[in-house]
């Protein structure tokens, strides 16, 4: 199986390897938030993907502080657009709880899958649009030390689906860009 893959394989972090859980449908949605006046996930689903549409997804934003109340802001508009209550309180809970590492889990069989490419020889990477603080959700799920390179958005100033990062990352491997795939 893995000799039918080029020499080197690169994986994006979020819905590839880890997710948050809940996801940011259900995180906002009166399953989580109870009483609040929160809205369906459904109703959040299609939310978040007007906001994103918009080109309204939070920026990269490497201070603390600054990101939680960046992704406050967020979570406070899917709310309102949602059709749920415009709760502070419940976009600041949403917004530590989606920034906290110990709230995402990896994928049952990402570990044996990195493992057994690995012991293939093949060369592994992982290139994400995310801020800096994936290397916390790396570190906390043992899978910093996987990865030949990891590539992250926002420490090199240009995001997926720009053929630069990719670049980046070939280079990095010392990989032609015909001897990787890209999985997520």
């Amino acid at each position: 199986m893995t000799r039918d893959l080029p020499p080197a394989v690169l994986f994006d972090a979020a819905d590839t390897l880890l997710e948050l859980t809940p996801a940011f449908p259900e995180l906002l949605s009166t399953s989580w938030l109870g009483d609040e006046g929160a809205p369906s996930a459904q109703d959040v689903r299609e939310a978040l993907w007007a906001i994103g549409a918009e080109g309204h997804w939070p920026d990269d934003e490497a201070d603390p502080e600054a990101r939680l109340t960046m992704w406050t802001v967020f979570f406070r508009d899917a709310l309102r657009r949602a059709g749920g209550a415009d709760s502070l309180p419940a976009a600041r809970r949403a917004a530590r709880y989606a920034l906290d590492p110990a709230n995402y889990r990896l994928y049952p069989d990402v570990l044996p899958c990195l493992d057994t490419l690995r012991a293939s020889g093949h060369q592994l990477a992982l290139v994400s649009n995310f801020d800096g603080w994936l290397r916390e959700i790396l570190a906390a799920h043992r899978l910093t030390d996987r990865f030949d390179e990891i590539v992250i958005s926002s420490e090199v100033g240009f995001e997926k689906p720009r053929p630069e990062i990719f670049d980046l990352t070939c280079r990095r491997l010392q990989r032609p860009p015909g001897e990787c795939v890209f999985l997520g």
